[in-house]
């Protein structure tokens, strides 16, 4: 019974995790999750074959993904976005037209940035001199405005979801042909027009940044043009796997070298070499676990939530004001944060300051809450309640000020120049001594 009984305690405390670009994963799991790690199954005679994955050749059979590269020397890089843009719809809309259905994964293509910068730079580019060229008779087939989306952070939650279900949405060809295009002007325009109106067009260009890693497995895409070297090769495979994961369809990733930027240039100048070793190249991600910057910007959002969670009684908002944080409760609380850094960092000062900067905002909790001029304490502000947190672009970061979702990192910086001169007002107390004037 002993055994069933540390057996069913294991069990509990197993979490199971995949991933295919991961180094240094021990010591990033102790440092984030403080537990061991275990290989499940390990690898055992053949490298190549594991529980979860076979090593295949390319074949018609199992097409895979195929890479291409292009730099433009000398170029202005936003016309190459535009001309690349432009080559890989036409061509996709062209295969559709004499294929049909088989040509759907290309018809929508994924866009992928670095930053949030250039890719609304390309959105415009995408409005207006893409779609400007498509339906130029001498350019392109199409005969409408594409449609885009986007996944990126500045997009809320609830609409992720939907772009999800958009991306699923595949291209009909009683409607998307350039042969039914053409007819919207023909005689049979307005019944053509009828039996469109209820039907939601399916997505010409997806821009997306670094949300499109993880968490999208939408099997019909196939076509991905990367704008610029991601920064990490993780951050490459994952991105670009999202793409050709059907495995009777190939994808092709299309990717756009800057040639002003050296990294850029080495990667491209060792293309072949670095798309057949990338998975070798995974670089190991830096954890930094209770450092001075993490304890600034989590540790408030961590105490919350522990005391929250800790019984039922302290989970209302306005508990926030009556939740015991003396005695017991918080000796329990101490105890548990400073094992844990210790655990972690294996450093006991470590521990004993992170012990020291919970009991502070413990105590300062308290005197929050005792006071107050009026009304409640809450978690959250609400009608009548003075919230104890903070969100993060609520003006200064400060002690109790925390990021409300993981994709919340960095408020936003508006930045206004005065050009008012105050040289008048605000004049220096010092002058320069003026040179005495040669003799002519």
């Amino acid at each position: 019974q002993r055994r069933q009984l540390l057996r069913a305690n294991y069990r509990l405390r197993t979490l199971v995790a995949s991933t295919a670009t991961v180094r240094r994963a021990r010591d990033q799991v102790e440092q984030v999750f403080a537990r061991g790690l275990a290989i499940f199954p390990p690898q055992v005679l053949d490298a190549g074959e594991t529980f979860f994955s076979t090593v295949e050749q390319p074949s018609s059979a199992t097409p895979s993904r195929r890479y291409r590269g292009i730099c433009a020397t000398g170029e202005r890089f936003k016309a190459i976005e535009i001309r690349v843009a432009a080559a890989v719809l036409e061509h996709a809309q062209h295969l559709y037209d004499r294929h049909g259905d088989l040509a759907d994964p290309y018809m929508t293509l994924v866009d992928y940035f670095t930053s949030t910068r250039e890719l609304a730079g390309m959105r415009r580019l995408v409005e207006d001199d893409i779609a400007e060229r498509l339906s130029s008779l001498s350019v392109g087939t199409r005969r409408r405005r594409p449609t885009i989306s986007e996944l990126t952070s500045r997009m809320p939650s609830s609409r992720i979801a939907t772009t999800l279900a958009d991306l699923e949405r595949r291209f009909d060809t009683r409607f998307d042909t350039s042969a039914a295009l053409q007819a919207l002007r023909g005689p049979d325009r307005e019944r053509i027009r009828a039996e469109m109106a209820d039907r939601a067009p399916a997505l010409d260009v997806l821009l997306a940044t670094s949300m499109l890693q993880v968490g999208v497995d939408v099997q019909r895409l196939g076509l991905m043009l990367v704008t610029g070297q991601p920064k990490s090769t993780a951050e490459y495979i994952q991105a670009t796997s999202r793409v050709g994961r059907d495995r009777e369809r190939p994808g092709l990733v299309i990717t756009l070298y800057q040639w002003s930027r050296p990294r850029d240039l080495a990667h491209y100048e060792s293309f072949a070499y670095d798309h057949a070793t990338f998975g070798m190249r995974v670089e190991g991600l830096t954890t930094t676990p209770f450092s001075d910057r993490a304890l600034d910007r989590g540790l408030s959002g961590v105490l919350t939530a522990a005391v929250r969670q800790r019984e039922t009684s302290a989970q209302p908002n306005t508990a926030a004001g009556v939740v015991p944080l003396g005695g017991g409760a918080a000796a329990a609380l101490l105890e548990l944060f400073s094992a844990r850094a210790e655990r972690v960092t294996h450093d006991p000062a470590q521990a004993e300051r992170v012990r020291k900067q919970v009991q502070h905002r413990l105590d300062e909790w308290h005197h929050l809450r005792t006071h107050l001029p009026t009304g409640l304490l809450g978690y959250e502000r609400a009608a009548d309640v003075t919230g104890l947190l903070k969100k993060a672009d609520e003006g200064t970061w400060e002690r109790w000020t925390v990021p409300m979702s993981l994709r919340e990192v960095e408020p936003e910086v508006l930045l206004q120049l005065d050009r008012r001169d105050f040289s008048a007002d605000d004049a220096p107390p010092w002058t320069y001594d003026r040179r005495p004037e040669s003799p002519s």
